[in-house]
């Protein structure tokens, strides 16, 4: 009788990890695909160029 119980203990520490696992990853997906919707998530490329812009539209104009 024992080793049955042990046997579902296992069998539900798995589910619990598989259900835990899934619900951990739904959520950062979600966070990501929120922040990507946002534009909180943009290229470094962009920004980069944006505040390069930025610059020399003020240098020009100030110098």
């Amino acid at each position: 009788m024992q080793i049955s119980f042990k046997k579902k203990e296992k069998s539900m520490k798995r589910k619990l990890f598989v259900y835990m696992f899934f619900l951990v990853t739904a959520i950062t997906v979600t966070l990501l695909m929120g922040l990507f919707l946002f534009g909180r998530l943009g290229t470094t490329e962009q920004d980069f160029h944006k505040k390069l812009s930025i610059q020399s539209e003020y240098f020009t104009k100030w110098c």
